[in-house]
């Protein structure tokens, strides 16, 4: 049942005329090339980032005092931008085979931050294929976070005296996202059944053998302070970085059925391009392109844009486009209003 908090349905009509859009749209960014594998840029931009990565870790070990904690920040960045990198790799924007995709997300997820392939890829095409759907969408259920009024009944009601202060308590929230992320992987592995099972717990104790022995290099109770303070740093960072994309855009029902062109670009916010945002960003500022073409490697979003926005245009479909500050602003807002019932008790 939609209610006045979710988007109101799209007629069959409209969703039919979307669909023969859509493939207009496709055929002219095919056009342009812009769907095409970009090898010689996803070369360096691996190799720069691992180098960065390792130069980070190393520089911790290097320094002393307070300025080896401080080094925990640079290094949860980077826990990040190499989860970015992860990604691109399981869209299949950086090689097509299937194979390499499952060994390049395992060496980059499991290996490298911990993050299982297969826990984040079933997680990851699930909200590609609803995003801001009610119900089908796994980025918006969270233990205490609401996107929609709807949501409030099913939170258990310990969580609610936080969950009606969630604006303010946003960056607190997620500060314990990548933890929350290694535990979801870690009964991932144990409960569910990942594909190359084997492989993947290798890997994950694996990363976590390394990873120990480099906090181990840092004396206690150093390990702990550092780990404690790059985790909460990639957790904040990954929360900036996926939090503008949907959060306060349009949400439907779960048993909405919605055209593919209208249910991506109504429920999606791009941020400004510019060099140091999209690095910040790894491409996910064009976060519109992304979902309208997955495998589209992250270096032609920007040049995709103008001829989706132009595209847009023509139809009439809203296209949100805005400023990191301005999709912050829309975040807060949005959190503050529809928690809004859990305060006025």
């Amino acid at each position: 049942m939609t209610t006045a908090t979710l988007a109101p349905p799209v007629t069959e009509s409209v969703a039919a005329r979307r669909r023969a859009d859509y493939a207009e749209l496709k055929r002219r960014v095919r056009d342009a090339g812009l769907l095409e594998l970009q090898p010689r840029y996803y070369a360096m931009k691996t190799a720069v980032l691992l180098a960065t990565f390792a130069a980070t870790l190393a520089l911790s070990v290097l320094a002393n005092g307070w300025l080896r904690l401080l080094m925990a920040v640079p290094v949860g960045v980077m826990f990040t931008q190499v989860g970015l990198l992860g990604h691109d790799f399981q869209h299949r924007q950086i090689v097509r085979r299937r194979d390499l995709v499952t060994y390049g997300g395992v060496l980059l997820g499991n290996l490298l931050i911990g993050i299982s392939a297969s826990w984040w890829a079933g997680k990851h095409n699930a909200h590609h294929g609803s995003p801001n759907q009610l119900g089908a969408d796994p980025d918006i259920e969270f233990p205490m976070l609401v996107f929609a009024e709807e949501q409030i009944a099913d939170k258990p009601r310990i969580f609610r005296p936080l969950i009606a202060q969630q604006a303010r308590l946003f960056f607190v929230l997620t500060a314990f996202q990548a933890a929350n992320m290694r535990l979801s992987v870690i009964k991932h592995v144990i409960f569910g059944r990942p594909n190359h099972r084997r492989i993947e717990v290798a890997t994950l104790i694996t990363h976590y053998m390394l990873f120990g022995l480099f906090l181990a290099t840092l004396g206690w109770p150093m390990a702990l302070a550092f780990f404690v303070l790059s985790q909460a740093t990639s957790g904040i960072y990954n929360g900036l970085v996926f939090a503008p994309n949907h959060k306060g855009m349009p949400m439907f029902a779960a048993d909405e059925e919605v055209d593919f062109l209208s249910l991506q670009v109504l429920t999606s916010r791009n941020v400004h391009g510019h060099p140091l945002t999209d690095l910040a960003y790894g491409g996910l500022n064009y976060q519109i392109e992304h979902h309208l073409f997955p495998t589209m490697p992250r270096n032609n979003l920007h040049r995709a844009q103008p001829i989706v926005r132009a595209f847009c245009r023509e139809l009439g479909l809203d296209y949100a486009n805005t400023s990191v500050l301005g999709a912050l602003r829309a975040i807060f807002g949005h959190l503050h209003r529809v928690s809004a019932p859990l305060r006025a008790r």
